[in-house]
């Protein structure tokens, strides 16, 4: 099995947990699309939160490529993880609100 899995930085701190980063999955595939580190995507109608909300359409660029096996008993996955960071910073501050507001209590301010 393949999986390929965009992930782009989540934007909050978690209260009373130790992390160095948090990542969220945006996008996933059962073929490689072929992006490399270095390359800019645009990523289009990503909802955090309910489908009443605005969704967020962005620039990313590839930051990171991992590849993994994944040894299952019902057959292995080779997993392409890819890391993303937003080129459009202004879009984090709408994107913590509304996580903040649906998850209230669960992160730091």
């Amino acid at each position: 099995m393949f999986e390929y899995i965009i992930h782009m930085p989540f934007p909050l701190k978690l209260k009373d947990k130790e992390s160095k980063s948090l990542w969220t999955k945006v996008a996933q595939y059962n073929f490689d699309p072929g992006l490399q580190v270095g390359e800019e995507i645009v990523l289009s109608d990503i909802h955090f939160g309910d489908w009443s909300d605005k969704p967020f359409c962005f620039r990313a660029m590839v930051v990171k490529k991992e590849k993994n096996v994944i040894p299952r008993k019902e057959g292995d996955i080779f997993r392409v993880d890819l890391y993303v960071e937003l080129a459009d910073k202004e879009e984090l501050e709408r994107m913590r609100e509304i996580i903040k507001r649906l998850n209230p209590g669960q992160f730091e301010e």
